[in-house]
């Protein structure tokens, strides 16, 4: 038996089977068997010869089983065809039949090509590594040259597989190095050299080999990828776009997806070139393309730069949005171009917002301090950010660049945004902060206070304004600010109703040196004489309001006509009934209005100066001029006692029955009663007088008008006999002993000496339960209790005089009552009392308050429908304080907007926003509402900025509006300004429902730019080699500032 020998070394002999073949041939003629054996291995021969291996495989096996013991030289030709034949066919067990037959046949010529075959059988198989050893185990000694080209080739490749480029360099080199002799093994092994070149980062060696393919059909499709991307790669930029057309014309083999990786090359080196146009449309295509796949933010920023240096802003922005969603400088860079292309499309707004975010980060100080600077100009301009107020944005440019070549203009600038901005707080604190109070500084804090003073006022914040016209005063620079903040105060006093206080205020407004150039200098005057009205100094309060129509006879017809009905008044309280009907009959005969008021008072003074004909005709006038007064009541009685004094009985009859019938509720009714006993005693008319009386017995017995009454229809009682059930009130049987000791209880109520009050009227109260006082006992004890802050014994005592039967202290009782009840946010019960109210008063003024209370009430327990009905009468009243009518009109429109009414809602919504304050803003937000829901984004966009602008003090209006602005562009597609507004109320806002919101709106813009973003463009062509990626560095760049 022969050594063992590896199989790597027994196959290296096998190639000169082929050098032998035709010997062979012979002499397996010359040795042959009986006629079967030979005629089989005939048959055998051909079919190999034919290439049918599968037949020849059968046929050599049943040669050497047949009688060929003789020919051992043919039987180990058989079985090196055998495994040839398995090999071509691929059998599981090819390597094992070649191997064996490299065992049992050592010597035999064929060896060399079974070795041969044996590394090509692996080399197919790609089982690189056995098919290395396997060509490094066969002599080439003597082998063809072509063969041996074909070898060093194979190696080569199996190499370059297995990534070992050094070796396999030096055997492809051998083979491209002599193209004679290797054939077409030759371009071959160019093309993987070159590959190995590029890889290796030897891009010349690489770019002048795929060169030399580039005219060879084999490599169209693959090689002009490599030549563009290694002209690209080597700074050949002229080069590569004179190459272009060569690759991107109509005839090339690329496909779409190298298309569009040459294209991105051509255009980066037109983009490098700095000629931007020229670049457009390669990047164009190759962007176009990349959506979804190779759209990386480099490409993105590149792109997005391209279209802002062509002023194609609009696509600029939708490129930039890619490339700055990380803190980086790319993001920096993006977002400031970003900003300019918003500047260039007149959308300051976002501008602003941009270049904040841009100035937020520090990779390019040059461009973070620019973005800055610009952003706080912006602030200022458009003053309506809170989170991104000018003031903060300025004092953070001086903090950050404190050596700014534009510092001086900053702390002029700054100067300005505090002298505009409407976050007076803010701005007030910000100019303590300036050490040196130059004028200008002093203007502005003395500006900025009177006018967060006036937001206060306005609003409602009474003893917190105050304070600011107090801060007015720290730098009295300006006269006419210094004397206004006195103005204010004195109104602001009026309202508080301290009265004394708001004459002092008034007085030193007058005073004061620049009080004679303000616009408000005759209402001064005007409201000091109705403080000194308040406080009953009648004289002093006359000649005010006589120096306000000398100073403003025709500023304000409305002032003028009620100064002259309060100076009137004054006049009436000074019992000067003369002068006092003077000035009444001037405001009856200078005014358009029924003058109801001024007709009641006058007839008064034509009472009080035995005047009665001239009384009855005013009062007559008046009922006829204004039948649906409140004062009509007080009028017919009136006219009623006019009659009786001057014995016109039967009208005096008509105007009590008429009052009697039209007016129960009235105060005046019980009176009417006495008077009505008084005309049928003069008329003769006893059993009509009986019957009054026994109306007032039943319903007043324990009123003291009992005791009036009785005095009129005693003579009949005594003529019928009819003294029995005399009632309480009448006053016999000891009522002077209950008279006196409740004069002397309401004296200390009457008083203020509420404690003792308290106590005194109890006592009567318990004393005599069915007492003739009993209900103005209960009234008096409800001032006092309330004057004591008791208020719901109060309300109690209120409440008992209202069950009572009208009288003259219903009206102020169900005023007490409703009053106590409102403060206590009993909507309900003050629904009530408010309600009695309006049907039992008398007085103008406490049918307004009536019919105010009722629309609050009512509105607060969501009767929309009612409640407008009485907004509607407080409106059309024309002495409804300014405050309650905006009131009014704030819940008017807030009912229509329920019901759905949008466009009359929006005027009164837009009525309210103009005032300013926590409902101004909230109108406002109301109509940022209602532009949204109309799906008018850019209204909504404007309305939100307007909110912002004029009401940054208001915070929850505030966030709700940003939160409705995030809302507003994400329906609009902009996801970068809705993740950026979402973004900088997560910073700034630490509460928590804000927070929530905010979050789950940045999430919903995560879903959304997501399925945008990632729509893939599908592509069955694949390149077979993939070419180097190319994407490129982001610092190379364009990174200039606009």
């Amino acid at each position: 038996m022969s050594q063992a020998i590896s199989p790597f070394f027994r196959i290296r002999t096998l190639l000169f089977l082929a050098l032998v073949s035709a010997q062979l041939t012979s002499y397996c003629q010359w040795d042959q068997s009986p006629f079967d054996s030979q005629n089989l291995w005939m048959q055998a021969e051909a079919e190999w010869e034919h290439h049918q291996y599968g037949s020849a495989m059968n046929l050599y096996s049943r040669w050497l089983q047949s009688d060929n013991e003789n020919q051992p030289s043919l039987s180990a030709l058989a079985n090196f065809r055998l495994a040839a034949c398995a090999i071509e066919l691929q059998h599981a067990d090819a390597e094992n039949g070649i191997q064996n037959f490299m065992e049992s046949y050592p010597e035999s010529p064929l060896v060399q090509e079974a070795q041969w075959m044996y590394a090509n059988f692996l080399y197919r198989k790609r089982d690189w590594n056995d098919a290395i050893a396997a060509f490094e185990s066969i002599r080439t000694t003597r082998m063809p040259v072509a063969q041996k080209r074909e070898l060093q080739f194979k190696k080569g490749h199996a190499q370059f597989e297995l990534e070992r480029y050094e070796d396999a360099r030096l055997d492809l080199f051998a083979v491209m190095e002599n193209p004679e002799e290797s054939g077409k093994f030759a371009a071959n092994a160019q093309y993987y050299f070159s590959h190995i070149s590029y890889i290796k980062g030897q891009p010349q060696v690489a770019l002048s080999g795929f060169q030399s393919l580039a005219s060879n059909p084999e490599f169209d499709q693959i090689v002009p990828i490599y030549i563009a991307q290694l002209l690209h790669e080597t700074e050949q930029y002229d080069a590569l776009i004179e190459y272009a057309p060569t690759v991107l014309h109509e005839d090339s083999r690329i496909n779409e997806v190298q298309r569009a990786d040459v294209s991105r090359l051509v255009g980066d080196a037109y983009y490098r070139q700095q000629r931007f146009k020229a670049s457009l449309p390669y990047l164009e295509e190759a962007y176009t393309f990349s959506r979804g796949r190779d759209r990386t933010r480099e490409f993105a920023y590149q792109m997005g730069y391209v279209y802002y240096k062509e002023k194609a802003y609009r696509k600029a922005l939708n490129c930039f949005t890619l490339s700055v969603r990380e803190e980086d400088s790319m993001a920096q860079n993006g977002m400031y171009h970003m900003a300019d292309c918003y500047l260039s499309l007149g959308e300051k707004d976002k501008a602003r917002t941009t270049f904040k975010k841009a100035s937020q980060l520090d990779f390019d100080r040059d461009i973070q301090e620019d973005a800055l600077f610009s952003y706080a100009k912006l602030a200022y301009e458009l003053t309506y950010n809170p989170f991104d107020d000018a003031i903060g944005a300025v004092e953070r440019y001086l903090r950050d660049f404190p050596e700014s070549k534009r510092k001086e203009e900053a702390y002029g600038f700054l100067l300005e945004v505090y002298m505009s901005s409407k976050n007076y707080d803010r701005a007030l604190e910000a100019l303590e902060l300036i050490q040196e109070k130059t004028l200008p500084v002093q203007q502005a804090f003395q500006l900025v206070a009177y006018n967060r003073g006036v937001e206060l006022f306005r609003t409602g914040n009474y003893q917190e304004a105050l304070q600011y016209f107090d801060a007015v005063r720290t730098y009295p620079v300006d006269p006419l600010l210094t004397a206004e903040s006195y103005f204010w105060q004195g109104e602001l006093n009026y309202l508080l109703k301290k009265y004394t206080d708001a004459t002092g205020r008034y007085a030193a407004f007058e005073s004061s040196p620049g009080a004679y150039q303000s616009s408000h200098y005759a209402d001064g005057i005007y409201a000091r004489g109705y403080a000194l009205f308040k406080r009953k100094l009648y004289v002093d309060a006359l000649s005010a309001f006589r120096s306000y129509l000398k100073a403003a006879p025709e500023a304000n017809a409305s002032k003028t006509r009620d100064a002259k009905l309060r100076a009137a008044d004054c006049f009436f309280s000074k019992k000067d009934f003369e002068a006092a009907s003077r000035y009444y009959s001037e405001v009856i005969g200078s005014s358009d209005i029924t003058e109801d008021y001024a007709r009641l008072q006058l007839a008064e003074c034509f009472g009080s100066l035995d005047r009665p004909m001239e009384e009855i005709d005013v009062l007559k006038e008046m009922i006829a001029r204004a039948p649906q007064s409140s004062y009509i009541p007080e009028a017919l009685y009136s006219l009623g006692r006019s009659y009786i004094e001057t014995n016109q009985l039967p009208q005096a009859r008509n105007a009590m029955e008429r009052m009697q019938s039209e007016f129960p509720n009235s105060a005046r009714f019980k009176y009417a009663l006495v008077d009505l006993c008084l005309i049928g005693v003069k008329e003769g008319r006893d059993e009509d007088v009986l019957g009054i009386w026994e109306i007032i017995r039943r319903d007043y017995g324990q009123d003291a008008i009992a005791g009036d009454a009785f005095n009129v229809v005693e003579p009949i009682l005594i003529d019928r006999g009819l003294l029995d059930n005399i009632p309480s009130g009448v006053g016999l049987n000891g009522d002077e002993i209950e008279e006196r000791l409740f004069n002397a209880a309401r004296s200390l109520a009457l008083e203020r000496l509420c404690e003792k009050g308290i106590v005194r009227l109890g006592e009567y109260i318990r004393s005599y339960d069915q007492g003739r006082f009993l209900t103005e006992a209960h009234f008096f004890l409800g001032n006092c209790y309330f004057d004591d802050d008791q208020v719901n014994q109060a309300r109690a005592a209120f409440e008992y005089v209202l069950n009572q039967p009208v009288s003259d202290y219903t009206e102020l009782a169900a005023l007490g009552a409703a009053t106590i009840a409102w403060n206590a946010e009993d909507w309900a019960g003050a629904l009530v009392h408010y309600r009695a109210l309006e049907s039992v008063s008398m007085l103008k003024e406490n049918v307004l308050e009536a019919r105010i209370g009722l629309m609050r009430c009512l509105y607060l327990l969501e009767n929309n429908e009612e409640a407008m009905t009485y907004a509607n009468l407080v409106l059309e009243d024309s002495q409804t304080p300014e405050d309650i009518q905006r009131t009014a009109v704030y819940w008017r429109g807030k009912i229509l907007l329920e019901r759905g009414d949008e466009i009359q809602a929006s005027v009164d919504l837009k009525t309210i926003a103009s005032f300013g304050g926590e409902r101004g803003a909230e109108s406002q937000y109301l109509l940022c509402k209602i532009n949204f829901d109309r799906k008018d984004y850019q209204a909504t966009e404007s309305s939100i900025f307007l909110l912002i602008d004029q009401f940054a003090a208001y915070d929850e209006w505030k966030f709700q509006a940003f939160l409705l602005l995030v809302d507003a562009y994400i329906e609009m597609e902009d996801w970068f300004q809705a993740r950026t507004t979402a973004q900088s109320i997560l910073e700034n806002v630490a509460l928590e429902w804000v927070q929530n919101r905010a979050l789950a709106q940045v999430e919903r813009i995560d879903r959304l730019e997501q399925e945008i973003l990632l729509q893939v463009i599908e592509s069955d062509s694949i390149p077979a080699i993939p070419a180097r990626a190319t994407s490129l560095p982001f610092d190379t760049l364009n990174t200039e500032k606009p």
